[in-house]
């Protein structure tokens, strides 16, 4: 998807996210999603991630992206990491980096550019009500 086009939609959705007609799915769902957590939500949606992560973001056979931002994640090989930004954003590039316990699946590798990833966690920032860090290139 070219800049431009994603230039135009998150136009789009900063209009509708203003009207107040685009919720977040968070348990709180009153709070309206930013323009880059909308832009997120299309990508996340785009990507085929809601197949796996819930089409809210209530997991499936994927972790959860409601409350996941913040919280500490146990790793298949026993570690945990506080999934803050930094760990969204390699965990969203090179899923294979960083494997969530519980979870046997395999989340397929993507192409998304680094302006996508830091959309994505954006959003994933919005439905744990915490902001991200950095708008800009993870």
């Amino acid at each position: 998807m070219s800049v431009r086009r994603l230039r135009f939609i998150a136009v789009v959705l900063a209009s509708v996210v203003v009207g107040g007609a685009l919720t977040s799915c968070a348990p709180d769902a009153g709070d309206a999603l930013t323009a880059n957590a909308a832009l997120g939500q299309v990508v996340a949606q785009r990507s085929g991630c809601m197949s796996c992560h819930g089409s809210a973001g209530q997991g499936g056979s994927g972790p959860k992206f409601v409350g996941l931002s913040g919280s500490t994640v146990r790793l298949q090989d026993g570690t945990t990491r506080v999934a803050d930004d930094a760990y969204l954003a390699e965990a969203t590039r090179d899923p294979s980096a960083s494997r969530t316990a519980g979870f046997s699946g395999v989340m397929p590798a993507n192409t998304l550019t680094s302006t996508e990833v830091a959309q994505v966690v954006a959003y994933i920032n919005a439905l744990a009500g915490v902001a991200s860090v950095s708008n800009e290139r993870l």
